[in-house]
């Protein structure tokens, strides 16, 4: 394969993904504007009594949060 062969190769590649970028664009993209893509549910630890905070979750140990895993999922 000589050198020519393969800048053609990578021109071809180039306008194919050139080519996907466009009609991805220009898509309905019907699932990001429905909101299903862009407004995902988060899931929350609601049944949960006493959640700590971010604070002091950073400042627990490994096993300390393993314990606290373990007692969310029942």
């Amino acid at each position: 394969m000589t050198e020519e062969d393969t800048l053609q190769i990578l021109k071809m590649l180039v306008e194919r993904i050139k080519d996907l970028e466009r009609q991805v664009m220009e898509s309905d993209m019907t699932l990001l504007k429905s909101g299903f893509v862009a407004h995902t549910p988060r899931p929350v630890a609601s049944g949960v009594a006493n959640v700590p905070d971010s604070n002091t979750i950073s400042k627990m140990s490994w096993s300390e949060l393993d314990e606290l895993v373990a007692n969310m999922e029942g």
